[in-house]
Parts: C-alpha cells; structure tokens; sequence
C-alpha cells in the first residue's frame, strides 16, 4: 500500500473510531464517515467492505493498542501482582487520559448485550484474545496449585472489575480512587504471591 493510501486509511479510521465511540455502531453511518472524512464513499469502499469492516478494523486497533499498553516486553522477572496493578492502573490512566477510548469500550460492552450475533461474537473473540495473550505471558510465572479458579479465570474477573472501573471514573469514583481500589484488589487476591 502506498504512503497515502496507508494516509488515507488512517483518515477512515480516526473518523470512524470518533464516530463509534460517540454514536455507537448502529448510531453511526458510513455516509457520516464519508462525510467526517471529506473522501467520497468510492474511497471509503475502496478501503473497506461496509461498516462491519469498518468497525472490526477500529476495534482490532484499539485492542492492539491496549494490548501494547497492558503486555510486558519481558516477562523474566515479572511479579505477577505487580505487573496486573501497574498494568491496570495505566489502564485506568489511559482510559481517563483517552475518552473516545474508554468509550469505545463501553459501546462495546452494550452492544454486546444486544440480539446481534456477529457483534456478540465478534466482542467475545476480542475480549478472548486478549485474555488469552495475557495468559500466555503470565502463565510462564503462574502456579495456581490449590487455586480454585484458573489464571484464565483470575484475568477474566480483573477484565470485569476494570470494565466496572471505566464506567465510574468521574462518576462515581475519582480516577486516584479507582487506582487505589485496583491496587487493594489485585494486592488482596495475591496475597503477595507471585
């Protein structure tokens, strides 16, 4: 692909991940990208299928990006309970810092509830990936002799805790708070295991 090709692209998809985080998937249309873009709707479909593609590919990216953010480079000397309060508090950070972000995730989450399978699909092979990336890492440091729940399991109730955290940051609770409480969470279930 050429450079402004990979421009043009880009531009698609800023505009579309505003959109979608502010109207939604079924609030934002591909004539409001085409317009959000000043491109014509030939070079919206040149680059993408329809909306579907559109969506998936913003939410792939933003999935990268946080996996970016969360996953360590190195895994050798990691302290599990430190690496998942660290990670989740510049979680919380970047969710405070990144609004079209956070609430793209919540859409997310919302939409998922809803009767469309392939979004209910789409979203549980994302949140799955992710799951799975993070377990692979921090399985190589894990021992969940007499655990009663998996790693697997552990990660997936932080991912339901933090999901909790975005939608009360400011609301409810300060985003200080919300990194304490994570702190006291991950700090209580450990124990101080590694």
């Amino acid at each position: 692909m050429s450079d402004a090709s990979l421009e043009t692209r880009a531009k698609i998809l800023s505009v579309a991940r505003t959109r979608f985080a502010t109207k939604g998937y079924h609030g934002t249309s591909v004539d409001s990208i085409v317009k959000g873009t000043g491109l014509s709707k030939g070079a919206i479909y040149w680059h993408f299928s329809g909306k579907w593609d559109i969506y998936k590919s913003v939410l792939h990216a933003e999935a990268e990006r946080i996996k970016d953010l969360i996953l360590p480079r190195d895994a050798t000397n990691m302290d599990v309970p430190a690496f998942l309060s660290d990670r989740g508090k510049l979680l919380i950070d970047e969710m405070t810092a990144d609004m079209e972000c956070r609430l793209l995730w919540i859409r997310i989450g919302l939409e998922s509830i809803g009767d469309n399978p392939e979004i209910k699909g789409f979203v549980f092979s994302l949140s799955n990936a992710l799951v799975s990336d993070v377990v692979a890492i921090l399985g190589k440091k894990w021992n969940n002799e007499g655990e009663n729940l998996s790693l697997r399991g552990i990660i997936a109730m932080f991912e339901f805790v933090m999901h909790g955290i975005m939608l009360n940051i400011g609301v409810s609770v300060s985003a200080e708070e919300a990194k304490q409480s994570w702190d006291f969470l991950v700090r209580r279930m450990f124990g101080g295991k590694n």
